[in-house]
C-alpha cells in the first residue's frame, strides 16, 4: 500500500474506534451511533478486510463532563461584557471542572494494556488515550470487523470502515 492509503486506512480506524468511548466508561449497554456513515461509503460493498497484523494508532476518547457548565463557560469566555471574558483555564483546571474522572481514565488505561494494547501518550485533560495494536487484537477487543473498500473517486485509494456489536454497537466509515 501507497503511503496516503496507509494514513486514510490510520486515519480511519482512529475516529471509528475514537467512536467507542462516547459514553461514560461504566456504561455496559449497547448503544448505536446512527450518522456516522457517509453516503459515498454506505453504497460500496467491502472489498476485504484489513490484514490482521497491520498495526495501527488509535486515539480513544472519553466525554467531558458537566457539557452545559463547559458550554456557559465558553460563551462567557468570549463575551467582552462577563467577568470571565479571556480568563482562560489551564490545563489541569479544565481536567478537574470537566475532564472525565481520573478513576475512568485510569480504568480505561488498565483495560488497554490488560488486553495487549500499547499505551503510547496520555494527555493532562484525560479526555484521550492513545495506543496502539495490531488490527487482529482491536477487531477483538472492541467486537469489531476492519473492511477496506474502494474509494468511490480516487483510483488505488482505499477506505475503512469499522462495524461492531460490543458494548458499545457502532457503524463508522471514513474517507477523503
Amino acid at each position: 500500500m501507497n503511503t496516503r492509503t496507509t494514513a486514510n486506512l490510520r486515519f480511519g480506524a482512529l475516529l471509528a474506534l475514537s467512536l467507542l468511548f462516547v459514553a461514560p466508561a461504566r456504561a455496559v449497554e449497547r448503544q448505536l451511533l446512527s450518522g456516522h456513515v457517509p453516503v459515498a461509503v454506505a453504497r460500496l460493498q467491502p472489498v476485504g478486510r484489513m490484514p490482521g497484523s497491520s498495526r495501527l494508532k488509535l486515539a480513544i476518547g472519553l466525554p467531558r463532563r458537566n457539557q452545559q457548565a463547559l458550554r456557559t463557560l465558553l460563551d462567557e469566555l468570549y463575551d467582552p461584557a462577563s467577568p470571565q471574558y479571556r480568563h482562560y483555564l489551564s490545563p489541569e483546571q479544565f481536567a478537574e471542572r470537566f475532564g472525565p474522572p481520573k478513576e475512568d481514565y485510569e480504568a480505561l488505561t488498565a483495560f488497554a494494556k490488560a488486553q495487549g494494547l500499547v499505551v503510547t501518550a496520555t494527555h493532562p485533560n484525560r479526555t484521550l488515550l492513545d495506543v496502539s495494536g495490531s488490527v487482529e487484537d482491536i477487531e477483538r477487543v472492541f467486537h469489531v470487523t476492519m473492511q477496506v473498500y474502494q474509494h468511490p473517486t480516487e483510483a488505488g485509494e482505499l477506505i475503512t470502515n469499522a462495524v461492531g456489536s460490543g458494548p458499545f454497537f457502532y457503524r463508522v466509515g471514513v474517507g477523503e
